[in-house]
Order: structure tokens, then C-alpha cells, then sequence
């Protein structure tokens, strides 16, 4: 398991450095944690400075064992930005990069259909920093996905070591995982029911925002489905995890707040941060949704 850890405002927006820290050590002491996935979507990565970006990286580094692993979002919508920010998170003690689509930009959108644009900036990534990549295959819905023929020749760039695959369709999930198998690790990602069924398609491992919340279960979880437990498995899923789905991280639409925003609440209410603070343009959550979750954490 590999969470994407939260990280914590004040209501002045300044970091909670010290809850960090703390929230950072208590997920390195989980069986089962093979590290963190740090500025990524759920770390508001967009929300930070580059200096807190690279204080965020240090700062993991620094309260994770020494043996798991710390890995740190890139996006960046050219190349030159992107090597610059993976050159930041290389120096900043980061293992590996989790590397966004830089496609998310009207005119580019069509290059993610093929696989000649992905793999370009790939293998020029790859050239100019020495640090092993992950890809984040985003969910089929965003129109930034890599079909199977693109995740497979992204895969032969010796850097390319994994993927957060957050596809959402089964049968695309199940046809690249079958492709992609002993050649790179494969993280399952879905903070919702499906990612049970992913699960038991097959993945490597598990790289999810919601596994801020109940670390040790959702450790638990995967390392039942990683040994084909599955029945244990579903068990402490319906039991343990679908709670948090349905009321904190649901993908009910329309949703008045981030799931950023609920997660972190739902860490306030569990007693890990002191403010569930989200800076604009996330909105904080309402008095309702701290009630609610009152009841469900």
C-alpha cells in the first residue's frame, strides 16, 4: 500500500508542519505501507508553492523508515518544467516521480490517443534525470488515458518502473494488466467499490488518497488480496473501508466540496489534524459536513 497523504492548513493556510510529520510517521509504522505517494491530487499538489513541494518531499524523507519509499507527483504542462520539477524532486530525496499527463490542455488532448507524443516526453524525462518514473494512467472519463499499445511502450523505457492505474473501465483495466505484468509494477487505484474488483483481477499493489484514513485496514486489505485472501479480503472491505467510501469520498455528483477537503475532516474527527482547512479554489467543508461525518467516521 502506498497512501497519498494529506497535508494539513491552518485556517491561515499555512502548513501544519509538525501534524505532517506526525501523520507521515504514524503511516511508516503500518505493516504493509510500502511508503507514500506525496503531492499528488490528494496532497493538493497545484495548492503548493514549489518550495512547499519540495519541503513536503523532505519532510516524508525524514519521518518515512528508511526502507519505503517516497514518491512525488510531477505536473507540468512542457517539457522543460517537467525537468526541472524532477530534477527538484530528485534533490529533494524523493525515489521515484508519479508523472502526470502534460496532455491536459485543449489543443494536446488528441496526443494522448497515440502512443508517439507520451512516449517522447517519456523517454526525454527519462534522458535527462536519473530517476525511476511512474506512470499515472488517469481514469478513462478524463480523456487522458494511455490505451494498452502506449503502456506497453512506455514500459520499455528502463526508467519507467510503474503505474498508479486509475482506469475505471474493468475490461481495460484487465486487458493492460494481463499486458503489463512482470514488466511494471501495477498500483491499483480507485478510492471507491470497483477497487475490490480490481483486486481481484490482479495488481502489484494499492496507491489511493482514502488510505489516509484507516491506514492499517486498508494495509490490511491489500496484503489479504496481494496473498489471494480474497474472502478475508471483501470482509474488511464491507466491513472497514466501504463506510469511508460511501460518506467521505463518494462519487456521487454533484458534490459541494473536494474530496481534499472531506478527507481531511474526516482526520480532524479521528483526532490526526487539527483543521480540515482547503485553500481556494477548494471549498472548506460546511458545519452539515462536519456533522455528517461525526456519524460516519
Amino acid at each position: 500500500l502506498f497512501p497519498a497523504p494529506s497535508v494539513p492548513f491552518a485556517t491561515n493556510s499555512k502548513i501544519l508542519w509538525p501534524e505532517f510529520a506526525r501523520h507521515i510517521q504514524s503511516m511508516g509504522a503500518v505493516r504493509g505501507v510500502g511508503g507514500v505517494a506525496v503531492n499528488g491530487h490528494q496532497g493538493e499538489m497545484l495548492s503548493l508553492t514549489p518550495q512547499e513541494r519540495q519541503k513536503v518531499i523532505s519532510a516524508a524523507r525524514e519521518h518515512m523508515p528508511a526502507h519505503k519509499w517516497v514518491i512525488s507527483g510531477l505536473a507540468a504542462s512542457s517539457i522543460a518544467e517537467s525537468v526541472q520539477q524532477l530534477r527538484q524532486i530528485k534533490a529533494a530525496g524523493a525515489n521515484a516521480a508519479l508523472v502526470m499527463p502534460p496532455f491536459d490542455y485543449m489543443p494536446r488532448r488528441i496526443l494522448a490517443r497515440s502512443w508517439h507524443g507520451p512516449y517522447a516526453y517519456f523517454a526525454e524525462l527519462a534522458d535527462k534525470v536519473d530517476l525511476p518514473l511512474l506512470i499515472f494512467q488517469y481514469p478513462h472519463a478524463s480523456g487522458l488515458w494511455y490505451d494498452t499499445e502506449t503502456m506497453l511502450r512506455l514500459a520499455e523505457i528502463d526508467q519507467v518502473i510503474g503505474t498508479k492505474h486509475a482506469i475505471r473501465h474493468l475490461e481495460l483495466y484487465a486487458e493492460q494488466w494481463e499486458a503489463l505484468r512482470g514488466k511494471i509494477a501495477v498500483l491499483a487505484a480507485r478510492d471507491a467499490p470497483g477497487l475490490l474488483s480490481k483486486m481481484m483481477l490482479g495488481a502489484d499493489g494499492v496507491c489511493i488518497g482514502i488510505s489516509n484514513i484507516a491506514t492499517a485496514h486498508w494495509a490490511n486489505f491489500t496484503t489479504l488480496c496481494l496473498a489471494h485472501r480474497f474472502n478475508e479480503a471483501r470482509e474488511v472491505f464491507v466491513t472497514h473501508l466501504m463506510p469511508l467510501i460511501s460518506h467521505v469520498w463518494s462519487e456521487r455528483v454533484p458534490r459541494r466540496v473536494s474530496y481534499s477537503a472531506s478527507t481531511k475532516e474526516a482526520l480532524v474527527q479521528l483526532g490526526v489534524f487539527s483543521s480540515s482547512h482547503v485553500r481556494s479554489p477548494e471549498v472548506n467543508v460546511s458545519p452539515a459536513d462536519i456533522e455528517i461525518g461525526r456519524a460516519h467516521v
